[in-house]
């Protein structure tokens, strides 16, 4: 599944939570153009 934002996941899975005490696994992937919009460049540079 395709979400647009991760905060997007609650709402997608409480129902199956609530209605049947399910148990979701969620393994996020980023394209690349997410990976620039995180700007490690900054964030290695504050790490650093």
């Amino acid at each position: 599944m395709n979400m647009e934002s991760a905060s997007e996941i609650p709402r997608l899975a409480e129902p199956w939570f609530l209605t049947f005490d399910a148990k979701l696994d969620f393994w996020p992937c980023m394209t690349p153009e997410d990976l620039a919009k995180a700007s490690l460049d900054k964030l290695g540079k504050k790490w650093k």
